[in-house]
């Protein structure tokens, strides 16, 4: 059996080590910096469509709270104090619908070390139940192929949590109000978020349908019987062809199509070969 816990003494071990996280604030919110600047760049280069990205270095007393955390036995749950802890840098990528999701985590998993791969809402499906839906990453920053702009922060960890628009809306709210209340929550609010829940499901599955029902439609659009058009090349007409061809690849952001406008030549000149 281990000795009682020295209150006093985890104390003074717990602010050294946020007096310690304080001393690096400097260096931690360049170093996130450098890290959200390297994933929005990742997504853009893989045309990935995506609502948010956003950052955030955790305050000296959220983590001088989850350091003061006890286990069930009575010890400290964070036995190695900050190295326990992933989430001190934090980075959320708000998506539009989950298909994105899936190609935002396959992005990052491969810019990045992965430590940690937990898809939150598979965990939920398999048990049968409604609730807190996100993919969630730990990833550190690689000594090899490190990318651009993270050459000083390479070994940093952190955590990416990838979800959609409404999950996160939900996720917003059910932390504001579910961690900030000064009591237990009534059953009757827990049903309610639940609940919620079901509809933000139900909600992001319609989005995917219309998404594929629209890319159908567009696919159906029949080229020339000549197997060519004398139509310009524009940013439309390229994501018409595109999602002619691979109907079931996800559609960029507008100004990778741009983009591809203007290496294949120019709209007043260029006709469109399919």
């Amino acid at each position: 059996m281990s000795a009682p816990l020295d209150s006093a003494r985890f104390a003074a071990g717990v602010e050294l080590q946020v007096t310690s996280l304080i001393d690096r604030q400097a260096h931690l919110a360049a170093s996130l910096s450098a890290i959200q600047t390297a994933i929005e760049a990742r997504l853009r280069d893989d045309g990935l469509n995506y609502h948010l990205v956003k950052s955030r270095v955790k305050s000296a007393e959220s983590v001088r709270g989850k350091l003061s955390k006890l286990d069930h036995e009575g010890n400290p749950k964070y036995q190695n104090g900050l190295d326990d802890l992933d989430d001190i840098l934090g980075v959320r990528v708000i998506t539009y619908i989950e298909p994105d999701v899936t190609n935002v985590v396959s992005a990052l998993t491969g810019q990045f070390k992965v430590l940690e791969n937990t898809d939150k809402k598979a965990q939920q499906v398999n048990k049968g139940v409604l609730g807190y839906a996100a993919h969630h990453l730990v990833l550190e920053v690689p000594d090899i192929q490190t990318p651009a702009g993270c050459a000083g922060c390479i070994g940093q960890r952190f955590e990416v949590q990838i979800k959609t628009v409404l999950q996160h809306a939900w996720a917003e709210f059910e932390h504001d109000i579910c961690y900030k209340a000064p009591g237990t929550i009534p059953p009757a609010i827990n049903r309610a978020f639940t609940l919620a829940s079901g509809l933000i499901e139900l909600a992001d599955n319609e989005f995917v349908k219309i998404q594929k029902a629209v890319a159908k439609e567009e696919a159906n659009l029949s080229p020339d019987p000549d197997g060519h058009s004398d139509e310009p090349i524009t940013s439309d007409t390229l994501a018409e062809v595109l999602t002619a061809e691979l109907p079931d690849h996800p559609r960029s952001r507008k100004e990778q199509y741009d983009w591809l406008v203007d290496l294949v030549g120019s709209p007043e000149s260029s006709p469109v070969f399919v």
